[in-house]
């Protein structure tokens, strides 16, 4: 085996505190690609201190990550936003887990149940096909969806395209923006190295606007925007435009996260 990449997942939890999940890209020597969790870290952002999670069996987690947040629940942890193990959420493909993400795959948001027994029942509201991946689900309280959905152009491993989407209750999906901030660099071997943008979207506490990140390393810009999810108008209230090119613009001027604060 040899090591590809890595990169870092960020959850939040109800205290404010976050959990960083640390993952490793490998891939065996019969060429096949498949996720490895390093370690699971707990940051508390008043210390400033990032301390390990013990007792979690990462290697039965790496073969199965879709059972990482009831282990963490098991220990007291609290997500921020929805759990895996009930209501609303984004389903990946089979394919997901154990194995390198594909370019363009089947993707659904469903109303998930699990039984005492850990047994998971589906109801799809939402399925896509040919897209790279759904995040960033916000259950609103209209019974609306919010979410990003991820495209890889040519469904070609490259650096995709990112829109935010509404799904109304009578389940037609409504495309809000296009140009949210992929934050991500590509390595040599197409693999992605990096993801500089922990929190591309985030939604008022009355849910009816969200902020989110635009903007593009080609173009050498990274805006933040605020939208009106009733009306769909959009305004861009903070641009950066970079000075340099690649990593030199990344660095220092990229907007890598915004988090809706108060009322």
């Amino acid at each position: 085996q040899y090591e590809q990449a890595s990169y870092s997942e960020v959850s939040w939890l109800k205290d404010g505190s976050a959990l960083l999940l640390d993952l490793r890209t490998k891939q065996t020597g019969g060429g096949e690609t498949f996720f490895e969790i390093e370690a699971v870290i707990h940051f508390d952002p008043v210390t400033g201190e990032f301390t390990p999670v013990e007792g979690l069996d990462l290697e039965a987690l790496s073969e199965d990550p879709s059972q990482l947040m009831a282990a963490l629940e098991a220990q007291g942890w609290e997500a921020a936003t929805d759990t895996h193990l009930s209501g609303v959420q984004i389903v990946p493909p089979d394919s997901y887990y154990g194995t390198a993400p594909e370019s363009c795959a089947t993707w659904e948001i469903a109303d998930v149940t699990t039984d005492e027994n850990g047994v998971r029942t589906l109801d799809p509201v939402y399925t896509v096909d040919g897209v790279f991946q759904l995040t960033d689900l916000t259950n609103l309280t209209n019974e609306s969806k919010l979410f990003l959905q991820w495209t890889m152009p040519d469904c070609r491993l490259n650096m995709p395209t990112i829109a935010l989407v509404k799904l109304m209750p009578d389940g037609e999906a409504k495309v809000l923006a296009e140009g949210v901030f992929p934050g991500l660099r590509i390595g040599r071997d197409r693999s992605f190295v990096d993801a500089l943008v922990s929190n591309r979207v985030s939604v008022s506490p009355d849910q009816r606007y969200a902020a989110w990140i635009g903007g593009s390393l080609d173009t050498g810009t990274s805006t933040l925007n605020v939208i009106d999810l009733e009306t769909g108008e959009n305004r861009v209230i903070q641009q950066e435009a970079g000075t340099g090119s690649g990593s030199g613009f990344v660095e220092t001027q990229v907007i890598t996260a915004v988090y809706w604060m108060g009322e």
